[in-house]
């Protein structure tokens, strides 16, 4: 086989064509570049596609940093939830769940969501020990709480809606009424309290030293007398001025039958004068004067009296160096001054004033009653004020609480003043007096030895032993 004219050419021009050694040259450079080029194209290409996976590999990192705070913050609903039926108070937290979802996966932040998940579970945490530590305090308060329960009657018949109440002190603890059937019950922390019972129309009940044991309880039953009025029945040996009168009584109580002597005043006429006097004219320490109610009664022109304040007498051992004083405030009617004004005593017990027409108002504290006042004596206990039982265990010693005396008191009744003397009677028997005469307020005077009551130019009572100072009933 023959190869053809024309293509013989041709190759033989690209053999003279290669012995041209500067073609050679030329052919070669192109050569080189175009290998260049390729070169480069390739390592391009390898750089754009571990870019690519770099990117592809961070991208499925922040997918799984989203998931794993996804499942945290799914945890902590569920613990939110659970907490909450448990009781624990949430509202402070739940409005946080929306805004970490926003920043989770609107924001597409899982640090910063993260950060708000711990921060919300540790509010949760504390949260939860607030409610366990509160559960433990009400657990232990009712294991420490006793029961008190009976029920209130008058002779046989049950008394509906009597305020029945616990107090320590002068604080009321807890209160509750009774029933249709006259049945109570308070529940509160164990201790010792004062139980007292009061319905309108009924003498009020106090009864001391109730002590509530932890998980325990006590069954008290409660009697109820009417209130007795000034016109009862059981009185012996009165006698009356146009506007007072003196009566020997028996009065029943709540705390019993207690035989009283009584005056009664009508102050509303303007007509009797109330004094109050003092042996001294000024402050005494020792061996202070005394003298007599009824010199009392004499030297002040007046018909009727009743001893005053605790003193020191001269029996007592442990009033030697003070026999006669007394710390109470008196106001001095003849000298128009205040006895023991400033002696820094007896501020804060009651004081009972009276003025020129014989008009009384009571104080609960003398701090609290102008010193200019026409006649005035303090003492105390505190018995009676706004006509409830205001006499607390505290207040008295052992003598005023537990000992059967005489005992004097004054007691107000709108514009009425009382002058009592009861006999065989302790302080709270005394209140107990005063509460069945319905008084609105009380003062409560010395007693025992010292007891003394003068009506119409004769002793009632005593006249015991020689006072440093006295009330004094005036006009008539």
């Amino acid at each position: 086989m023959s190869i053809p004219l024309a293509t013989r050419n041709f190759t033989e021009k690209i053999r003279l064509l290669w012995h041209d050694h500067h073609l050679r040259v030329i052919v070669g450079i192109l050569l080189v570049m175009a290998i260049g080029a390729s070169l480069a194209v390739l390592q391009q290409v390898k750089t754009e596609r571990a870019i690519l996976l770099a990117q592809q590999q961070l991208g499925d990192i922040q997918h799984k940093n989203l998931m794993a705070v996804a499942k945290d913050l799914e945890a902590l609903v569920g613990k939110i939830a659970a907490d909450k039926a448990e009781g624990v108070d949430t509202t402070t937290i739940d409005p946080q769940i929306p805004i970490i979802k926003a920043v989770l996966f609107h924001d597409q932040d899982p640090d910063k969501a993260a950060g708000l998940i711990k921060e919300v579970a540790a509010t949760l945490e504390t949260l939860r020990n607030q409610k366990l530590e509160a559960d433990r305090l009400a657990a232990d308060a009712v294991a420490n709480q006793g029961t008190l329960n009976g029920k209130v009657s008058e002779g046989d018949t049950a008394l509906n809606g009597v305020k029945i109440s616990l107090l320590a002190g002068d604080t009321t603890v807890v209160s509750s009424s009774s029933g249709a059937d006259g049945a109570y019950s308070l529940t509160t922390t164990a201790g010792s309290y004062t139980l007292v019972a009061s319905k309108s129309g009924y003498a009020a009940y106090r009864k001391y030293n109730v002590v509530l044991v932890a998980r325990g309880t006590v069954t008290i039953g409660i009697s109820l007398v009417k209130a007795v009025s000034t016109g009862s029945s059981g009185t012996s040996g009165g006698s009356s001025t146009a506007h007072s009168s003196y009566q020997r009584k028996t009065i029943t109580t709540a705390n019993g039958s207690f035989l009283v002597d009584l005056i009664t005043l009508d102050l509303s006429s303007g007509a009797i004068r109330v004094v109050t006097d003092t042996a001294n004219d000024s402050d005494c320490a020792d061996n202070c004067p005394t003298k007599s109610l009824s010199s009392f009664v004499g030297g002040s022109g007046g018909f009727a009296g009743i001893n005053g304040t605790y003193f020191c007498p001269p029996d007592y051992a442990s009033c030697a160096g003070q026999v006669g004083s007394f710390f109470w405030k008196v106001r001095n009617t003849r000298l128009a001054k205040t006895i023991n004004q400033n002696n820094g005593l007896g501020e804060n017990e009651p004081y009972l004033t009276f003025s020129s027409t014989g008009k009384p108002t009571y104080y609960s504290q003398w701090v609290n009653a102008p010193i200019g006042v026409y006649a005035g004596i303090n003492c105390g206990p505190r018995l009676i004020e706004g006509g409830i039982n205001v006499l607390t265990n505290s207040s008295m010693d052992d003598k005023q609480r537990t000992v059967k005396s005489n005992r004097g008191a004054l007691g107000i009744k709108g514009q009425t003043l009382y002058a009592v003397v009861a006999k065989s009677a302790t302080v709270p028997d005394m209140t107990s007096i005063l509460i069945s005469l319905g008084v609105d307020s009380a003062l409560n005077l010395d007693g025992g030895g010292s007891s003394a009551l003068y009506y119409n130019g004769a002793y009632k009572v005593g006249p015991g032993r020689s006072l440093p100072n006295a009330v004094i009933f005036a006009g008539g």
